[in-house]
């Protein structure tokens, strides 16, 4: 059984569980919103770069081995992200070694 008796005027648990998700209500997470949609396109994933490029799965990371490929981001399930201007910075040192 719980609880749901403040007593001296206080709320009780569940009253104050109710108030906490009115307040709530409307409230958006940062980034769960606009601000997502941004830092999504801030990070690259392996594809995209692969697409931009025109190379193979295989080949970027032939590149990450042997430490020419751009710097990667990984996340905690593994998954690799590139910064865009990370990316952006990488292929201006190409151009210049070319």
């Amino acid at each position: 059984m719980l609880w749901t008796g403040g007593g001296a005027g206080r709320p009780g648990v569940l009253g104050l569980v109710a108030d906490a998700a009115r307040q709530n209500r409307g409230i958006v997470m940062p980034g769960a919103s606009q601000d997502r949609g941004t830092r999504e396109r801030d990070k690259l994933t392996i594809a995209e770069v692969c697409a931009d490029l025109g190379i193979s799965r295989r080949t970027f990371y032939e590149w990450r081995a042997k430490g020419r490929a751009p710097r990667c981001i990984t996340l905690p399930n593994g998954s690799l992200r590139i910064r865009r201007s990370e990316y952006q910075r990488w292929l201006a040192s190409r151009e210049e070694a070319a």
